[in-house]
């Protein structure tokens, strides 16, 4: 530091309170000191062969806590994921050597992920924030913290549905589908561009009650993990089909 006043040529010491600095320059207006180490306030005293200074309000000197050097966080998740499914994390810190340590932030949806050690389990659709934390130690401060979001996205499921291609008036069919991994029942429905009362559907089984296209939707809805399926359409011809009586009749002129 730099200590200014006048009278100073020649001076033989300085000191901050009790301690010794050591003098590195010296002109009659100014001296360059190393301060000792030192807490708190504390006076400066310059003496030359003239004697001491005086203590004044600008002799005091204030010693600070020097702050630790920076240290920061590198980290890149995955973009995205699927309930049931999992990641490693990776980071790199600072220069404390300190590990990176993840956890899950608040701030995501809830039941979304869990994060053990550096692996990130996704258990739910929705968002997964990570936080990213490096302790600092005696030479370098704490990192600022690092957050990461994940897109976890439902998994996709499908429906195989097969019905009659044609039905005759007034019978019936049973109506068949495998669904996806949710569980949930596949639902059997009218479609509205159906011909008008050409047929009704109940549970799993259509009733033709006219002639036409007979539209069906099969449904599946989705749950935490899955998706709702894509709806699947049959279109079942419904025709007129005579009914004859097993005898018949001659006629003579």
């Amino acid at each position: 530091m730099t200590i200014t006043g006048t009278g100073l040529a020649g001076a033989t010491g300085v000191r901050f309170g009790t301690a010794a600095a050591t003098i590195t320059a010296d002109s009659s207006t100014q001296i360059t000191v190393t301060s000792p180490p030192g807490a708190g306030t504390v006076t400066i005293t310059v003496t030359t062969p003239a004697g001491t200074s005086k203590t004044s309000a600008a002799s005091h000197f204030a010693y600070t806590t020097r702050p630790k050097p920076a240290q920061s966080i590198s980290f890149t998740p995955p973009a995205s994921g699927t309930p049931g499914g999992s990641a490693a994390l990776s980071a790199t810190g600072g220069g404390s050597g300190n590990p990176v340590v993840f956890s899950v932030d608040g701030s995501g949806g809830p039941g979304v992920c869990t994060v053990s050690g550096n692996t990130v389990t996704y258990t739910a659709a929705g968002s997964c924030v990570v936080d990213a934390n490096q302790a600092g130690n005696g030479s370098y401060a704490d990192a600022p913290q690092v957050q990461r979001t994940i897109t976890v996205s439902k998994k996709p499921q499908s429906i195989s549905f097969t019905a009659p291609t044609s039905g005759a008036l007034w019978s019936s069919a049973d109506l068949s589908a495998t669904g996806g991994g949710s569980g949930n029942p596949v639902v059997f429905s009218v479609d509205p561009s159906s011909g008008q009362r050409v047929c009704r559907v109940s549970g799993a089984t259509v009733t033709y009650t006219g002639t036409g296209k007979c539209v069906i939707d099969a449904n599946q809805a989705g749950n935490r993990i899955y998706a709702a399926a894509p709806q699947v359409q049959q279109t079942i011809t419904v025709i007129y089909v005579p009914q004859y009586s097993g005898s018949s009749s001659v006629y003579s002129r």
